[in-house]
């Protein structure tokens, strides 16, 4: 290598962020969002996580779903 790097923008992922995307999420998949600290990344994962393995919810559409609706 000759030295040079090659650089990559960097998003900054926040909490609202990932509240807003689990919200919307939950959401899409017809649940009611009730706020409760734990509950819902637990809700989130038990119900995420086997969508995700299935193929059934894409990453990449709740992510554009969830930056359009950011200010």
């Amino acid at each position: 290598m000759d030295g040079r790097q090659i650089l990559y923008p960097m998003t900054r992922i926040t909490e609202h962020t990932i509240e807003d995307f689990a919200i919307k999420l939950l959401e899409q998949l017809g649940y009611e969002y009730v706020y409760a600290p734990g509950i819902a990344l637990t809700v989130l994962r038990d119900t995420l996580l086997p969508k995700l393995m299935s193929g059934e919810v894409r990453v990449g559409e709740i992510e554009a779903e969830v930056s359009n609706g950011q200010p």
